[in-house]
């Protein structure tokens, strides 16, 4: 499931919701709009340098909303689907640091070796359930594969 399919199951999801929850909502539907603005992209796999942090903050601001309206205990949306929609933004921003990590090759071992140490302690977040967290390991390994290859993030 793509960033795309995710936003446009979000917005299927309003009608489910009521007041408050359906703002919060709204808001994370609004933050996953902004991470997909193709101005902040080269490909489907690849983020600008100049634009890709911006990306994962908007992610995490989603993330953070979906979280809320998970743990409000009185929620019209099913728990499961808002953590199926939590894991495929995790996964989708994973992805991305592993392709630049992966575009970034050989070049700069110690710096690359930051990245894929980044990428780890995401995975390990995302493990313990703290997806703000490896969102934030997520763009940092990003980051760093992005310096490794020369280019700056912005």
């Amino acid at each position: 499931m793509t960033k795309q399919a995710v936003h446009d199951r979000l917005v299927a999801l309003e009608s489910s919701a009521n007041g408050d929850e359906r703002r919060q909502l709204e808001d994370a539907i609004d933050d996953l709009a902004r991470s997909l603005d193709p101005s902040r992209w080269l490909d489907a796999a690849h983020l600008r340098a100049d634009a890709g942090a911006e990306v994962f903050e908007d992610e995490k601001g989603a993330v953070i909303r979906l979280r809320e309206l998970r743990h409000n205990g009185r929620s019209a949306l099913d728990d499961g689907v808002l953590a199926e929609l939590i894991g495929r933004i995790l996964g989708a921003d994973r992805a991305l640091a592993v392709a630049a990590i992966t575009d970034a090759g050989g070049r700069g071992a110690r710096t690359a070796g930051r990245a894929l140490d980044e990428l780890a302690k995401g995975d390990r977040e995302a493990a313990k359930g703290n997806e703000i967290s490896a969102i934030e390991h997520y763009r940092l390994a990003w980051e760093q594969a992005q310096e490794t290859a020369g280019v700056g993030s912005g």
